[in-house]
């Protein structure tokens, strides 16, 4: 073999070596070379004196309408992320009897793509949490 179809065939080895390695870290970074294909939102409603929670999300396409969760329960949603920009956001407003509305980003690609692809929020009357495994709640303010 030449050494020009020596250094092609050591150069397509380390390419192919980088992109296999790639794709075994995607279940440990999130990012990887391919992202997730799905990314679930699910919000329970952890409100105090059971109150029923209701919830409006939506990104800059899609709507999903007012929701009205029961004390205790949750619903979620699912969406695919934007693989190519990485820009990804879904924002909702929720209220409840005797408050306002306030408003939050449920997912925002910059804070959350590393951290979840099934995103558990626990919405309280202080604000969101984001629930992970073992891990104390992460809590936010919340945007308004």
């Amino acid at each position: 073999m030449s050494s020009s179809h020596c250094k092609i065939v050591v150069s397509l080895s380390i390419i192919l070596g980088i992109l296999v390695s790639f794709m075994f870290n995607v279940g440990e970074s999130r990012r990887g070379l391919f992202p997730p294909k799905s990314i679930t939102i699910i919000i329970n409603n952890k409100l105090s004196n059971n109150k029923n929670l209701n919830t409006h999300c939506r990104d800059k396409n899609t709507d999903f309408g007012m929701i009205n969760i029961l004390p205790g329960q949750s619903w979620s949603f699912n969406f695919s992320p934007n693989p190519i920009w990485f820009t990804s956001l879904y924002w909702c407003y929720f209220s409840w009897l005797g408050e306002g509305e306030h408003h939050f980003e449920i997912f925002n690609h910059a804070r959350d793509f590393e951290k979840c692809t099934n995103c558990i929020w626990d919405i309280h009357e202080g604000g969101p949490c984001r629930v992970s495994g073992a891990e104390a709640p992460l809590c936010y303010p919340w945007d308004n």
